[in-house]
């Protein structure tokens, strides 16, 4: 019987061993399906960040040239208003060269006219004064 139970404790040692072996391998598979799961995992997070990354790129692109296109109409707007008060300056500077020529005219239309008006006194003085003096004379 001795050689009986040392053969019979090696076998269940080898059974033991055999067991653990086996739960080995089948723990490495699930550690390597899991793996290979989380692998999936990530390229699939991979691939949506990097569409993610493409679309804000996108979208960041589009913004730039909306903003580009702002600015420059922003620019074109400024010019124009730039050129419109040069134009309004110029058109004030003239009204007011126009003012100032028509009330140059006015006086010297006014101090003709004093002056004509002037003229006209002396010529009725003067008429008057003709008419007394053969008033003066006639009647004498």
């Amino acid at each position: 019987m001795t050689d009986g139970s040392p053969n019979r404790a090696e076998h269940d040692r080898l059974d033991r061993v055999e067991r653990m072996l086996e739960s080995l391998a089948a723990n490495q598979v699930e550690e390597r399906e899991r793996r290979l799961e989380l692998r999936e995992d990530i390229e699939v997070l991979f691939q949506a960040t990097r569409q993610s990354q493409e679309y804000w790129e996108a979208r960041a692109a589009q913004t730039q040239a909306a903003l580009d296109a702002v600015a420059a109409q922003i620019s074109a707007l400024v010019a124009q208003a730039s050129a419109d008060r040069a134009i309004i300056t110029a058109d004030r500077a003239q009204v007011m060269a126009d003012r100032a020529a028509e009330a140059q005219v006015r006086a010297d239309f006014i101090a003709q006219m004093v002056g004509l008006q002037t003229e006209v006194r002396n010529i009725l003085r003067e008429l008057a004064d003709m008419r007394r003096q053969q008033g003066n004379g006639g009647g004498n």
